[in-house]
């Protein structure tokens, strides 16, 4: 394989800018993701790339942790920014921003285009990263004024 052949044209594949809400009992947390996609109709589902390197936010999933994928817009950059550094030692790393909960209770974020609340379904492993399915439980709309945010990589092989 010629991965500097490779990078530019794998970098070219559009996707969004997401903010995902975990919560499962006490716990929250939140990371900043670009590989989401809508993965069924019938149930709708949804798939989300994680990191191997993020392995505490993949276990607040297993065993019915709950999850909201925010579909960020071009205007959320200060929001977005929040969740470029590690979260806070105390606390939750949703304190100083706006949100509220919908059926599963994990946080939303009120300046985002719109929400899926979903449940943990499956995954599989993808050498570097874990694929998550989960099921699509409800959602909204929170803003149509705001366009999402489009992302390209320059390279293929790096976020």
């Amino acid at each position: 394989m010629d991965k500097e052949a490779l990078a530019p044209a794998l970098g070219k594949l559009v996707s969004g800018l997401y903010i995902i809400s975990l919560k499962h009992k006490d716990q929250e947390a939140g990371f900043l993701a670009s590989w989401v996609q809508q993965a069924g109709f019938e149930p709708p589902m949804v798939s989300i790339a994680f990191n191997k390197e993020r392995k505490a936010h993949f276990d607040l999933l297993t065993g019915g942790g709950k999850l909201v994928v925010n579909i960020m817009g071009k205007e959320n950059g200060k929001t977005m920014s929040r969740f470029f550094k590690p979260a806070p030692e105390t606390g939750s790393i949703f304190d100083e921003l706006d949100t509220f909960t919908g059926i599963t209770g994990v946080p939303i974020l009120k300046d985002s285009v719109g929400y899926l609340e979903a449940e943990y379904f499956t995954e599989m492993e993808t050498g570097d990263h874990l694929i998550v399915l989960a099921k699509v439980l409800g959602g909204a709309l929170n803003s149509t004024e705001i366009e999402p945010s489009v992302h390209l990589r320059p390279d293929g092989f790096k976020y």
